[in-house]
C-alpha cells in the first residue's frame, strides 16, 4: 500500500484528503507544519507528498530544501498544493524538486488524487526477470568469477535461478540497474 504524506496547516483540507486518500487505498500520515512534515518523512517514509508551501515553524519551500538536500530523500515525489500563485515561489519549488505546483483555487480534490495517482503509478519499479542461457556470451564466465552464483543453481533448493533487473531508484535519470539472482522456486535471493 502506497505511503502519503499531507503537509498543510488547514485542518479542513487536511481532513478532506485524507478521508478520500484513504478511501482510495492509501496510507495517509498528516503534518500540520513544516517541521512535523520533516520529522515525519524520516519516520513514516511516504511515496508521494502533498505540500502546502505557507505553514508554521518551516515552510514547504524549507521542507523541498532538506529533500533536495537529501540524497535518499529526493526523488519521493512532491506535489505542492498552495493559495500561493507568486511566479518566484512556483519557479523555486520546482526548481528543488516539487513535481507539480497546483493552487488550490483552481484544482478539485478529484483532480488532485488523480496526479496523486499518476505519480504514485508511475513510481512503481518495474522489474525484469531474465534467465541465463547455458554458453551464451559471458554466462559461464559471470558464474565462475562469482561463485555464489553456483552455475545457476539454487544452493537451497537446486532449482535454475533467474536475474531480476529494476531501475536503480537512487538514480531515476540514469540507465542503471540493480540486478540480483533469484530462485523462482523457493524464492530465495542470492
Amino acid at each position: 500500500m502506497k505511503k502519503i504524506l499531507i503537509a498543510d496547516d488547514e485542518e479542513i483540507l487536511r481532513k478532506i484528503y485524507s478521508d478520500r486518500l484513504t478511501f482510495e487505498g492509501y496510507l495517509v500520515e498528516t503534518a500540520a507544519d513544516g517541521q512535523e512534515a520533516i520529522d515525519k518523512i524520516a519516520s513514516v517514509s511516504p511515496d508521494l507528498i502533498l505540500l502546502d508551501i505557507l505553514m508554521p515553524k518551516v515552510s514547504g519551500l524549507q521542507v523541498l530544501e532538506f529533500l533536495a538536500a537529501n540524497p535518499k530523500l529526493k526523488t519521493i515525489p512532491v506535489i505542492v498544493l498552495s493559495n500561493v500563485a507568486n511566479d518566484e515561489n512556483i519557479k523555486k519549488a520546482l526548481s528543488l524538486g516539487a513535481r507539480d505546483y497546483l493552487l488550490k483555487t483552481n484544482f478539485s480534490p478529484n483532480e488532485i488524487i488523480s496526479k496523486i495517482k499518476e505519480l504514485t503509478d508511475a513510481t512503481v519499479l518495474r522489474t525484469y526477470r531474465i534467465s541465463p542461457r547455458d554458453s551464451y556470451g559471458d554466462v559461464i564466465k559471470l558464474s565462475q568469477d562469482y561463485p555464489f552464483l553456483n552455475f545457476y543453481k539454487c544452493p537451497h533448493c537446486g532449482a535454475n535461478v533467474v536475474f531480476e533487473l529494476r531501475a536503480d531508484s537512487t538514480s531515476p535519470d540514469s540507465h542503471q540497474f540493480v540486478a540480483r539472482a533469484v530462485c523462482d522456486s523457493c524464492q530465495t535471493r542470492l
